[in-house]
């Protein structure tokens, strides 16, 4: 935690100079007519209860605390057209064990126009609508992981990435070469013999406003108007080995749609659903084949009160070894204040696993603020 506490500090040093307190961030300092720096810190509290296999005994409902995200954030610009992005992150506290600090995201963001900006650095993967949202700004408690095959370092990777917006914001694509598997000839056979890189990219169709933000949103609590089709390809050659056999491509590729838009005075309707189709699967997902689907929904009543549901189906393939899970989840939002302030209740339910027993379920508590 010793990187955590320097930024703050530093950040208090500097603000003792010369403080600019942000509405939207905890402060924003200015150097002259073309730089600034922000900071920002997003707090994820769980509470959660999770049905147990007792054995011998009877079962039970384990009951435990953990941090779910700790992240300190700092963005801002070093010149006109030139941007910068990154926070650290120690997630997953609990029982005692201490989750190292580390940088999660770390960016040099260049403006050349709307229709054309270049990441540099270490970037969330533009593959899916839902990998490339915000965490302060889930619609649920959390993602889905389970059908989001990128992997990688938390579903980021090193590269290079260009986006932008074009026909008015009708069109937004964001495509990159990231590092990927590096070649391994340790393996047999040689994993990446040519050391090429990854490539991953995604285009959306935006039939109302457009999403400019370098990362989505899950939920926008009536600040837009989201109608959107977007098409993903992750891909990377000759990373898939087993022994014996010749060295085959990744392959993953992924539909969804988003729908976030007001249906009355006071009201807003959240729906989001996609499907992935994984071939040689080594980041996430391993498996020789994978064909998975998910959806989650909400209602967002007065800005305070929004009910939740999602639900996921995953099936995997290795060899003449088949895997089929599915779970179905539904909560309740408060908002204190919108993404700001809030609290998310929880319970789900695993359909279909390998036992196929009604037993993997859990009840979560997560309070959240961000500024």
């Amino acid at each position: 935690m010793k990187l955590s506490k320097l930024l703050v500090a530093a950040a208090l040093v500097v603000g003792l100079a010369a403080p600019s307190f942000a509405a939207d961030g905890i402060a924003k300092f200015t150097f002259g007519d073309d730089q600034y720096l922000e900071l920002h810190y997003l707090l994820q509290v769980q509470a959660f209860s999770q049905y147990k296999d007792g054995g011998t005994e009877s079962d039970y409902w384990a009951k435990d605390f953990k941090i779910r995200r700790s992240r300190v954030i700092i963005k801002g610009q070093a010149a006109q057209g030139v941007e910068f992005f990154m926070e650290t992150d120690a997630p997953n506290q609990e029982d005692g064990a201490q989750t190292n600090l580390f940088t999660q995201d770390a960016y040099i963001d260049f403006t050349i126009a709307k229709e054309l900006k270049i990441a540099f650095g270490h970037i969330l993967l533009p593959f899916m609508h839902h990998d490339r949202q915000s965490a302060a700004t889930l619609l649920c408690a959390d993602y889905t992981t389970a059908v989001v095959p990128v992997g990688g370092n938390l579903w980021r990777d090193t590269g290079v990435e260009f986006r932008g917006l074009l026909a008015n914001g009708l069109i937004d694509y964001r495509v990159g070469v990231f590092g990927g598997k590096d070649r391994d000839a340790t393996t047999t056979p040689i994993t990446n013999k040519n050391d090429m890189p990854r490539y991953t990219g995604r285009i959306q169709v935006n039939l109302k406003d457009a999403e400019d933000g370098f990362f989505y949103s899950g939920n926008y609590l009536g600040k837009k108007s989201i109608i959107s089709f977007g098409f993903g390809v992750d891909y990377q050659q000759d990373v898939y080995t087993t022994p014996g056999a010749k060295a085959k491509d990744y392959t993953a590729w992924t539909a969804d749609v988003y729908f976030d838009h007001p249906v009355a005075s006071n009201y807003v309707l959240t729906l989001q659903g996609a499907y992935v189709n994984v071939k040689n699967g080594v980041f996430g997902v391993s498996a020789e084949k994978a064909n998975m689907y998910f959806a989650e929904g909400g209602f967002l009543i007065n800005g305070t009160w929004q009910p939740v549901a999602r639900y996921y189906y995953k099936e995997t393939e290795n060899g003449s070894v088949k895997s089929k899970t599915s779970e179905i989840a539904g909560g309740l939002n408060y908002y204190i204040k919108g993404h700001n302030a809030n609290v998310k209740v929880e319970y789900a339910q695993q359909l279909k696993d390998d036992s196929d027993d009604f037993k993997n379920k859990q009840i979560t508590v997560q309070c959240q603020i961000f500024i």
